[in-house]
């Protein structure tokens, strides 16, 4: 993946949670609020996730950033961590399968209000496949997720050319029924 669709990836988790922020009444007025924010983005991704939080501070003055570099793979420990300790961040890096974890043991919030609310279109955001996997999780259940993907592990996904798979007789809508 490019950096400028990874950059836009970020923008857009950013835009999230100013949104949840703009939505929330305590923060509309303005007074000085401080969010802790757990991440996992160290060595080349740095710069970037300061640059991000300042650009962040500077749009809205009156909320500090409170940011806690965490190991990647340490991340989902963390968080269960600080929540069990009654200490959990504001704000968190998750991957998809920690989300999935951590939201149907209630230490998330589910984003399909939000979602709704914004009038979201995850399938113009996303991959349509992207977007369908998120809401259509089958251990939260159909339309409970806990995240908005910035990547996603193409590992998962099979990729096939439809016209060739038609040519060859196969079915072309239910790809894995033509494997034995």
């Amino acid at each position: 993946m490019d950096n400028r669709r990874s950059y836009g990836w970020l923008l857009l988790g950013v835009l999230v949670c100013v949104a949840l922020f703009e939505s929330t009444p305590s923060y509309a007025a303005e007074s000085p609020v401080t969010i802790t924010f757990l991440h996992g983005w160290d060595r080349e991704r740095t710069d970037l996730m300061n640059e991000v939080l300042h650009r962040f501070e500077e749009k809205y003055p009156w909320i500090k950033v409170d940011a806690h570099l965490v190991p990647t793979n340490d991340l989902g420990e963390q968080l269960t961590v600080l929540m069990a300790a009654g200490l959990p961040p504001d704000l968190t890096m998750v991957s998809g399968g920690n989300s999935v974890n951590l939201g149907v043991r209630g230490m998330l919030m589910p984003l399909g209000e939000f979602v709704a609310r914004e009038q979201l279109v995850l399938d113009e955001i996303f991959y349509p496949p992207v977007a369908n996997a998120l809401v259509n999780n089958p251990i939260a259940g159909p339309g409970n997720f806990y995240y908005l993907p910035q990547l996603v592990d193409t590992n998962l996904y099979l990729f096939y050319n439809k016209g060739h798979f038609g040519e060859a007789g196969l079915d072309v809508e239910a790809p894995a029924s033509n494997v034995e």
